[in-house]
């Protein structure tokens, strides 16, 4: 592949990019644009390539220029190797300890990501400097607030030389410039363009498609929900409320979630055990593939005020590891066993890592080595939920009638997954997040549902392969305790 610089993206530039830029480059510059805009339709290009313009328009010590995303591992591996080879091409040097490139005239582009915690209000990676640009991406996942300080941040207009019709340099005041780049959720910063008087725009991923290799559109569109690709591919504004696992029908399956008169034979069926191990408010549910790449959730437990301890003996006598299980066994035989990666840290109470019960043969533990599932950006709370919505509508996860009944008529105040589903709604005053109450009880079984649908149907569906690696199932390990078993791998 040639190296990228700004003359080599000319062929393939897209209309936005050539709106946006066009826009920006503006001999007087004060320029807003808002951009939302689907997967793929070169918002990361064109943020890149706007920072680099910019640094090279107006070579001086007073051009400083940020080009900021929401989380470090993004910044560097989406965005730094695209600005790493534009840069490079202009001349520019890379300053890795202080995360900038620097030009010859003394021009400045400083990589920031945007990651806090809480409002940056109090206090963000902006803090005290006086900025002639800018660019900030993947601004769905960054708190609102960073509106306000994008604007106090950026500096008065500088003089800048420019080269007039008649060929000659003259010198002209350019007000500074704010590019906001984000996929079409959430949009505060939209609604901060437009309030600027700035440029809106909404590419879609298809106006990219010279860049994109065949199908790639298509692909994608597979791999989502109709709502969910309206937005992530066609760029329309969605702010997702309600229910979160919306997919989800409580009609007979296969018009439906619920599996009713299915004979489970255990002897040829996978299993899977997910858990999520709460505060004294665990969530374990047993998954069996009961059809090829279709899953149910055949049991639940959800006792409350239950340490880790009490919880593997009560489950100790309803399932077992599928080496201990023989036909006849009144318990049900696990083939693995995932659960919250939390459960690595060291328990105050019991002065043990969780995983080190887990993986304690029965009765004292559950005999099973338990998997932790990565946590990541392509694999986090959003990105998952919006993948088991699509499971979920090809009645790819199920549940068995049994659960759904039990769950229905329980007791006022039991935990059930049924009930867990019907709770689980998009935090209204954080749109595109789910709601996160004080005293979390809902979330713990849709989290153990996740864990083990991640495990098991991450890739059960077709989907590009930017958008998720395939995972060799691992099978378990016998091991006493969590040392043993670590090192036994």
């Amino acid at each position: 592949m040639p190296a990228l610089s700004l003359a080599s993206l000319a062929p393939g530039i897209t209309l936005t990019q050539h709106r946006a830029l066009r826009y920006i480059m503006r001999p007087q510059g004060g320029s807003v644009v808002g951009i939302a805009g689907g997967k793929r339709c070169g918002k990361s290009v064109l943020a890149c390539a706007t920072a680099v313009g910019l640094a090279t328009l107006n070579d001086t010590p007073q051009n400083q220029i940020v080009l900021a995303m929401d989380t470090y591992s993004r910044l560097r591996d989406v965005h730094l190797p695209i600005l790493s080879q534009l840069a490079r091409s202009e001349g520019m040097e890379w300053k890795a300890g202080d995360h900038e490139f620097r030009c010859s005239g003394g021009a400045v582009i400083r990589l920031r990501h945007l990651e806090v915690s809480g409002s940056p209000l109090a206090g963000n990676p902006l803090e005290g400097q006086s900025l002639t640009a800018i660019v900030g991406d993947e601004l769905q996942e960054a708190h609102k607030d960073y509106g306000t300080i994008f604007r106090e941040r950026l500096s008065e207009a500088l003089p800048s030389t420019i080269i007039g019709r008649d060929g000659m340099p003259r010198q002209v005041l350019r007000a500074p410039t704010l590019l906001m780049i984000g996929l079409p959720q959430r949009e505060w910063w939209m609604s901060l363009a437009r309030d600027q008087g700035g440029l809106v725009l909404r590419p879609q991923t298809r106006e990219n498609a010279q860049n994109l290799r065949p199908g790639y559109e298509a692909e994608l569109r597979a791999s989502m929900t109709e709502r969910y690709a309206r937005s992530m591919l066609d760029g329309e504004s969605w702010t997702p409320e309600g229910q979160v696992l919306y997919g989800f029908s409580a009609a007979t399956y296969p018009d439906g979630n619920v599996l009713r008169g299915f004979a489970l034979d255990f002897r040829r069926m996978r299993t899977m055990l997910a858990g999520d191990l709460g505060a004294r408010s665990p969530a374990f549910l047993l998954m069996v593939e009961v059809l090829p790449r279709v899953w149910c959730v055949v049991r639940e437990w959800a006792p409350d005020n239950t340490a880790l301890p009490e919880l593997c003996d009560m489950m100790a006598a309803d399932v077992c590891p599928r080496r201990d299980w023989t036909p006849g066994d009144p318990r049900l035989p696990v083939d693995e066993l995932v659960v919250d990666p939390a459960g690595a840290a060291m328990n105050d109470q019991t002065g043990h890592p969780d995983l080190e019960f887990l993986a304690r043969p029965q009765p004292s533990g559950l005999g099973l080595w338990p998997l932790v599932e990565p946590q990541g950006p392509r694999r986090g709370v959003v990105a998952g939920l919006t993948r088991m919505n699509v499971c979920l509508e090809k009645r790819m996860l199920l549940m068995s009638g049994r659960v759904y009944d039990a769950g229905l008529a329980a007791p006022n105040g039991a935990r059930t997954l049924v009930r867990s589903i019907q709770g689980y709604e998009w935090d209204p005053r954080n749109p595109g997040r789910p709601h996160k109450p004080h005293h979390d009880r809902v979330t713990h079984h849709i989290d153990a549902w996740r864990y083990g649908w991640r495990r098991v149907a991450w890739d059960a569906f077709e989907a590009p392969a930017d958008e998720g690696s395939v995972r060799v199932s691992l099978v378990d390990t016998p091991a006493s305790t969590w040392e043993a078993a670590r090192d036994a791998r």
